[in-house]
C-alpha cells in the first residue's frame, strides 16, 4: 500500500459505554482479510500523523470524534500481503477517541462493516493481532 512508507495510523475509538469500534476487513482487502481491525490508514506524504488521523476518520466515518489524543508510537509493525509474497514494515501511531455519534449515523467509507465490541469481546473476534496488542494497551493505561 503507497504510504505506509512514512508510516500509518490507527485509532482507538471508544463509545460512552467504553466499546471498541472496529471495522471488518472483507475478502476484497489484501491486507488482513476477514479480520476486524481498528480504523486508521496510511500517512500521505507531507501530513503529520495527526493530520492523517483526521483525515482518515473523516473519510471512513464522517468525523463524529471528540477527546482525541495522542497515545503511542509502535516501531517496526510487519503483515504480509494475502498473495505470501508482499511483506511490509512500517510504523504507527496510534490515537485514542470517543465517538460521539449515534450508531446509525456511522457511513463506513471503506471496509465491509463495523461493530462495537466490549473488553471481554475482544478474544472471541477474529482481529488483526497488532490492533488488539494496540487496544489492549490502550485500554490497561487507562485503566478502561
Amino acid at each position: 500500500m503507497e504510504g505506509h512508507n512514512k508510516g500509518a495510523v490507527s485509532g482507538v475509538i471508544l463509545n460512552p459505554k467504553n466499546e471498541i469500534l472496529l471495522q471488518f476487513k472483507d475478502s476484497g482487502y489484501p491486507w488482513f482479510q476477514e479480520k476486524w481491525c481498528c480504523f486508521g490508514g496510511a500517512i500521505e506524504s507531507g501530513e503529520e500523523p495527526i493530520d492523517a488521523f483526521l483525515r482518515e476518520m473523516q473519510e471512513e466515518l464522517g468525523g463524529k470524534l471528540k477527546e482525541i489524543n495522542y497515545f503511542k508510537k509502535y516501531v517496526g509493525i510487519s503483515d504480509t500481503h494475502r498473495d505470501g509474497k508482499q511483506f511490509r514494515l512500517y510504523d504507527v501511531h496510534v490515537f485514542g477517541a470517543k465517538y460521539t455519534g449515534d450508531i446509525s449515523d456511522i457511513r463506513l467509507g471503506e471496509g465491509g462493516g463495523f461493530v462495537f465490541l466490549s473488553r471481554k469481546s475482544l478474544d472471541t473476534h477474529p482481529i488483526i493481532e497488532h490492533d488488539k496488542k494496540f487496544i489492549k494497551d490502550y485500554l490497561d493505561h487507562y485503566l478502561i
